[in-house]
């Protein structure tokens, strides 16, 4: 058993000497193959590493051939772009030395053409003026021409209303502009003396001297531009100042009184009134359209206003007052004529030394006394006279 032993101890050294052995050899083979691979390995990177080299050495020929390729094109594109900008510039100034020379000759042209419409212009601006300064004369002279022919159409009209519509009889007084004693042509600056009854019975009103109204035919005391006669006073008190004119005919009932009339602000009193008798018409105090002919047919409360208006007095035993053909008052309160005529106050002329009382200030452009009472047609002829004549209504 022992042997045997021995035997298997020695048969299992064998083994694992061979073993060991192969073992040995395979370690061997393996370095030896990783030598041989390593070598080819190297062999491979070195070959590599050449033909990197090689290829790098080829880039960079290359690289340098077309850089320097490049560089000839741009080279030579640079020389284009000279060349160009150049015949460019050149043709550029040409262009702009051209369009120099034509702004120069246009600007020459304009400046002429500038010249000459200046010139037409003024000749035109010239002629305009002196035909607009023609046309102004002969503007004005036609208009001067029209009115003379308007105001010459309008006196032939009241003139034919005057030959028409005034009664062929029975006129007792009757003074309007167109009798006036004063017939220059600076009528603001006179005093009137006598004013002519037309009616030819030589009623004639007459003044005081230092007491003389004055006669215009312009301005605001003027009635519908005609001549006008202004009586004027500061106040119904102050008699120094006052002026009047006065008749002493008397106009006994039936009486028609009528008179265009204007009252100033201030009127303060009669401005158509009597000489002895209680008697007015037209105002009275600071009121107007009064009618109180000794006594009361109406006693107005308007006060004074400074429009131009007709005023009628009808005077019979039912007596009547009208302001432009407008019925005011129709009653038995007043029957009596004025005793005496007085245009301008009251009394005038009757009370020495003063020469009158309740004066008014005003203007009178016309009055017509008749001998009856009219009829409503007489009066509304009358009237149409009146109301053309001074564009009353």
């Amino acid at each position: 058993e022992l042997s045997v032993g021995n035997t298997a101890s020695a048969a299992v050294s064998l083994e694992i000497t061979r073993a060991s052995t192969a073992e040995a050899l395979r370690s061997v083979a393996i370095a030896n193959e990783v030598v041989r691979a390593t070598n080819s390995e190297q062999a491979i990177s070195t070959a590599l590493a050449t033909n990197v080299a090689t290829r790098l050495s080829s880039d960079i020929l290359l690289s340098t051939g077309v850089s320097a390729e490049l560089a000839r094109a741009l080279t030579a594109e640079a020389s284009v772009l000279v060349t160009a900008s150049l015949a460019l510039a050149l043709e550029f100034s040409r262009a702009v030395f051209a369009e120099t020379t034509y702004s120069t000759g246009v600007n020459s042209e304009l400046v002429r053409a500038s010249t000459a419409e200046s010139a037409i212009s003024t000749a035109l601006a010239v002629n305009v003026a002196a035909r607009v300064s023609a046309d102004s004369t002969l503007t004005t002279n036609l208009n001067n021409e029209i009115a003379r022919a308007r105001s010459e159409e309008t006196e032939l009209y009241v003139l034919y209303l005057s030959s028409n519509f005034f009664p062929s009889s029975g006129i007792l007084l009757w003074v309007s502009p167109e009798s006036t004693s004063v017939l220059n042509s600076a009528l603001g600056t006179n005093t009137l003396s006598i004013w002519t009854d037309m009616s030819g019975n030589n009623f004639h009103l007459n003044g005081v001297a230092g007491r003389l109204p004055m006669v215009v035919n312009s301005g605001s005391s003027a009635i519908n531009s005609r001549r006008t006669v202004v009586f004027a006073t500061t106040n119904a008190g102050v008699i120094t100042s006052s002026q009047y004119l006065f008749t002493t005919q008397n106009f006994p009932a039936p009486v028609t009184v009528m008179a265009v009339i204007q009252l100033a602000a201030n009127n303060g009193g009669r401005i158509l009134a009597s000489n002895t008798n209680n008697w007015l018409l037209g105002s009275h105090v600071d009121t107007m359209n009064d009618g109180y002919f000794e006594g009361w047919v109406w006693n107005s409360a308007t006060l004074t206003t400074t429009t131009p208006f007709l005023i009628e007095a009808v005077i019979t035993s039912t007596s009547s007052v009208f302001r432009n053909g407008v019925l005011l008052a129709s009653n038995t309160g007043g029957a009596t004529g004025p005793a005496g005529f007085c245009v301008g106050g009251w009394l005038c002329g009757n009370i020495s030394p003063n020469f009158g009382t309740e004066f008014a200030s005003g203007s009178v452009a016309e009055v017509a006394i008749f001998n009856s009472a009219f009829t409503a047609a007489q009066r509304v002829a009358v009237e149409t006279y009146f109301r053309f004549k001074y564009n009353l209504w």
